[in-house]
């Protein structure tokens, strides 16, 4: 089961339904999942990342973790993740720490956060994103209306499944993609 942290949020919320739709188990953790609407195959549970002892319960057969970055417990919370036996974490965190200043209290924030998970004993992925839209168009209807070959009225939706969208290679070779070798068993 894939534990996914941050699951109301614009990426979780995505990564939740797309992990969902690709046939994988799904735990999804918020501080207050109330009122919050999930497939219904998704386990839905609340923790808190910055009281890593509220984690706990939440990480019962889970084998690999959503993580978000920028948690001062982040240290405590890998030491739960290797305990509960989490074979996998990505991170998420920003594309400003290639290069960044660690003097700038938020690229400190991620910096401390990766530091944690590479020193975490788990094999990692760490994915440091430039920005995020909740659909390609958001911001740019101007864009939707130009490229689309869509009639009027409708929305960017279709367009979206047509942008060329590659899986990355196995040896990354961006500054944005980071990732550990497995762990021997």
């Amino acid at each position: 089961m894939i534990l996914v942290t941050g699951a109301t949020g614009n990426v979780g919320r995505a990564l939740v339904h797309a992990l969902v739709a690709g046939g994988a188990a799904v735990r999804a953790l918020a501080r207050n999942p109330n009122g919050t609407t999930f497939p219904p195959a998704v386990d839905v549970t609340a923790a808190d990342l910055e009281a890593p002892d509220t984690l706990t319960p939440a990480l019962a057969s889970i084998r690999k973790v959503f993580l978000l970055g920028g948690f001062t417990a982040m240290p405590t919370l890998l030491e739960r993740l290797r305990d509960a036996d989490v074979e996998h974490v990505v991170l998420l965190t920003s594309r400003c720490v290639v290069g960044g200043n660690p003097d700038n209290a938020i690229t400190c924030r991620w910096l401390d956060s990766e530091a944690a998970v590479q020193g975490s004993g788990i094999p990692w992925t760490i994915l440091r994103p430039s920005g995020f839209t909740p659909t390609p168009c958001a911001g740019f209807p101007s864009y939707a209306k130009e490229t689309s070959s869509e009639p009027p009225g409708r929305t960017c939706a279709s367009l979206r499944s047509t942008l060329p969208i590659s899986p990355p290679s196995p040896r990354p070779s961006s500054p944005n993609l980071a990732t550990s070798t497995p762990r021997q068993r």
